[in-house]
């Protein structure tokens, strides 16, 4: 008579699943793959930075995060608003547009309220970049912009920083349907005052895209969008 043999433990059981849908995975995405468009190229995509752990105390400023909790008030705001996420948000983003409109001194119809950053950056390239339009950014820069720029089948030029960090000499000067400065730069973290970013850029062509975060104790305004005549 043969003994029987052990029945695999409950931690191999779970390991074997996760391989199997892995290989699953896996497939899906290779199938799919062969109908990406063959203009992005086989290596195409957008890798984020680095994010480590929450659990060991980094604070990542390449994400935004800050070193403050939010304010007590905000977050009774939240806790409230989460009562109504069955209902669909309304699509001008009221009341918050007409608020920002106010706090800044503007009109409800200047203020885009989207999803992030990146949001507005991907409707930016929607809007006014045609296929063949070149968009003009910094060499370094945000890496998510050739990545939208391939995307939209615009021309993604990036012009070289000066070594002290500032602006190339010829950016806002050099053609295009639309130009990305991110300040303070990403990766580098140089910033660049806004009233000295704003005399580079006056009289530049086509339309800016001003991406300045707040700075302590400097009073900027954040994801500025500037037409060719003026920076609200």
């Amino acid at each position: 008579m043969s003994a029987r043999p052990p029945q695999r433990s409950s931690a191999r059981r779970i390991a074997s699943s996760l391989v199997r849908a892995e290989r699953r995975s896996w497939y899906i995405v290779s199938a799919m793959s062969r109908f990406r468009r063959a203009a992005l190229g086989a290596g195409f995509g957008y890798s984020p930075g680095e994010q480590p752990a929450d659990v060991d105390g980094w604070l990542k400023l390449n994400t935004n995060e800050s070193s403050l909790p939010p304010s007590t008030s905000v977050a009774a705001a939240v806790a409230a608003a989460a009562a109504g996420l069955a209902r669909y948000p309304d699509p001008s983003a009221e009341p918050l547009r007409s608020t920002l409109a106010r706090y800044h001194g503007m009109m409800p119809n200047q203020v885009f309220v989207a999803n992030g950053a990146d949001q507005v950056l991907d409707c930016l390239y929607r809007a006014f970049a045609s296929p063949g339009d070149t968009v003009v950014r910094t060499d370094p820069g945000y890496s998510l912009l050739p990545v939208l720029a391939a995307l939209f089948s615009a021309r993604d030029v990036a012009l070289s920083m000066r070594s002290d960090g500032s602006l190339p000499p010829d950016f806002a000067s050099h053609p295009g349907v639309l130009r990305v400065v991110v300040n303070p730069n990403s990766p580098t973290g140089h910033w660049i005052e806004p009233a000295e970013l704003e005399a580079h850029l006056y009289g530049a062509p086509g339309v800016i895209a001003d991406m300045t975060s707040p700075t302590p104790g400097r009073g900027s305004k954040s994801g500025k969008t500037c037409s060719a005549a003026s920076c609200a």
